[in-house]
């Protein structure tokens, strides 16, 4: 590090800030969702029918402990 070269970081580093960021995203982009019709087989959205829901605001520990349970196989 101190010659001036920059190295790509750990991929748990990349991983972390991604995750990072998506938690923090929780708090700031609103939830939503458009109404949506059937047409031809296909699922489509009715354009200016979005209506804001009510969120889920996740926080890390929630992420950490999901994660932890997955990786080991744990119980609830």
């Amino acid at each position: 590090m101190g010659n001036g070269k920059w190295e790509i970081p750990d991929t748990y580093v990349i991983l972390f800030a991604v995750l990072l960021m998506a938690v923090v995203a929780t708090y700031f982009v609103p939830a939503g969702a458009f109404e949506r019709e059937i047409v031809d087989k296909a699922e489509r959205v009715l354009p200016g029918t979005y209506a804001e829901t009510e969120g889920n605001l996740s926080g890390f520990m929630a992420y950490s402990s999901h994660f932890r349970k997955e990786w080991f196989n744990l119980k609830d």
